[in-house]
């Protein structure tokens, strides 16, 4: 528990997540609403919501796992040679309908040059349904507390773990194909060294708006259902996140942001690091408000890093008025429980 959760008497999983030790809980200092657990919620029985909410119930509860994952299996080689397992469709698919065209970019930074890209933005967004996905799972399970629902969600968890892992294990060359240990997603790493280059939309098609999708089914399914696993894939995504930023420009940062849909990156600044180790207080410089806001990109508040829970608080110095008009203001008033994410641990196998 942080600093400031433990000033509030409230732990922001234990809120969110709708946990029985949580009964009234206080209005933050200047606040004056108050956070609540799901199931404090209700929906009125008969009613157009309340229909929206069984069928939503519905589908997490039948849909199956396996085709959530079945992008992410592919991009890391874990899927049968007689796979019948087919993506939900529309933005979730393979590169026009092909699990082969789907292999073929499963290209690293070494093994893309500009342009190589020939099939066009056709599926290149996915993974970040899958992201939502594993996001409502999580938040039916706080409401229901269903059993089936929680063993989706670590289904589901188990499934990114192994594709995680495998993504660690490919070579080119001789040598790892993709930068960092952390990274996770269903397509190659291309996508976001060509953004870097400034690939227009049709070559690329917003990569970090999708890692951010996949971000948040994660850091859900560890606040909501507790799953510790989701949480070691965030705090990989977070590492992986920073070594590729960190070694870019103001200058190229900006114009990457720039690029229309291409540079789109979702709710990646939403997500905020805190971290009192040695080793990795670069980390917390680089993200750090008045840092960013000289970068002109909110997109650099994203990584989760921290080894000490206990001493790490929110920042006074994230005020509007830092932020350059390029960076997205709204972020300014996202309440700090959603802004302050707290990790435990480094980068589990990795020494990172």
């Amino acid at each position: 528990m942080s600093s400031t959760e433990a000033t509030n008497g409230i732990s922001r999983r234990a809120v969110l997540a709708g946990a029985k030790t949580i009964t009234d809980a206080p209005a933050l200092p200047g606040w004056k609403v108050a956070p609540f657990p799901l199931r404090n919620v209700a929906i009125t029985s008969n009613s157009v919501f309340d229909r929206a909410k069984e069928g939503m119930l519905d589908y997490a509860r039948n849909y199956p796992v396996d085709r959530w994952l079945v992008c992410f299996r592919a991009q890391a080689n874990l899927l049968p040679k007689d796979n019948t397992t087919q993506p939900s469709g529309g933005w979730e698919n393979f590169p026009s309908g092909s699990l082969d065209k789907a292999v073929e970019q499963q290209w690293g930074d070494a093994e893309y040059t500009r342009g190589q890209n020939k099939n066009g933005a056709d599926g290149l967004l996915r993974g970040h349904f899958a992201g939502h996905a594993l996001h409502m799972l999580s938040q039916a399970y706080a409401e229901t507390g269903e059993e089936a629902i929680l063993n989706k969600i670590n289904e589901f968890v188990s499934g990114l773990k192994e594709c995680r892992d495998s993504l660690r294990e490919m070579k080119y060359n001789g040598k790892a194909r993709y930068s960092h240990p952390g990274f996770l997603a269903a397509y190659g790493e291309w996508q976001f060294k060509a953004l870097e280059e400034y690939a227009p939309y049709g070559e690329i098609w917003a990569p970090w708006y999708t890692e951010h999708k996949i971000l948040a089914g994660l850091i859900a399914a560890y606040e909501f259902a507790g799953n510790a696993d989701a949480l070691d894939l965030a705090e990989g995504i977070g590492h992986w996140t920073y070594a590729r930023l960190s070694k870019c420009t103001k200058t190229q940062l900006q114009k990457m942001w720039d690029i229309y849909i291409g540079g789109e990156y979702g709710g990646m600044n939403r997500w905020w690091i805190c971290t009192t180790s040695p080793r990795t207080r670069t980390v917390a410089n680089f993200l750090r408000p008045p840092h960013f806001s000289t970068l002109t990109s909110s997109l650099t508040t994203v990584v989760l890093v921290s080894i000490s829970s206990t001493t790490c608080t929110p920042t006074s110095t994230f005020h509007s008025s830092s932020v350059t008009p390029k960076t997205r203001p709204w972020a300014t008033r996202i309440s700090m429980l959603m802004l302050v994410r707290v990790i435990s641990r480094p980068l589990r196998g990795t020494g990172a």
